[in-house]
């Protein structure tokens, strides 16, 4: 049992890996960068940079 759950918890780690590497994480972030952008102000619990 202990070794199974070593193992997903490499493979976890190494998925991880590959998708921050990755062009769809950038994409991802890029994406919601830009809706907590859009609804700022909706969104008040978000702080972002300058506003404090």
């Amino acid at each position: 049992k202990i070794v199974d759950d070593k193992a997903k918890s490499d493979q976890s780690v190494s998925l991880s890996e590959v998708f921050q590497k990755s062009e769809a994480y950038s994409a991802l972030r890029k994406r919601v960068l830009d809706y907590l952008n859009y609804n700022r102000y909706h969104l008040t619990m978000y702080a972002r940079p300058g506003m404090l």
